[in-house]
């Protein structure tokens, strides 16, 4: 029995590029953080764009 999708196959296209688009400004942002010498704490506002990636890569993941 096959498990129920909430959405499309555009629309799970449309999250795993969230979720890419995410992962990448996070990664981006943290090299730029390391590299400025910006203080360590600057570094607790990149959870917001892994956050937004994870979810994106979840949802398109599970379908929903």
């Amino acid at each position: 029995m096959s498990k129920p999708v909430n959405i499309g196959p555009r629309e799970r296209r449309k999250r795993f590029a969230i979720g890419v688009v995410g992962l990448i400004a996070s990664i981006g942002l943290t090299w730029w953080l390391v590299t400025t010498d910006a203080p360590r704490w600057y570094r607790f506002f990149l959870m917001g764009p892994f956050y937004v990636s994870i979810l994106g890569f979840l949802h398109a993941r599970a379908g929903t």
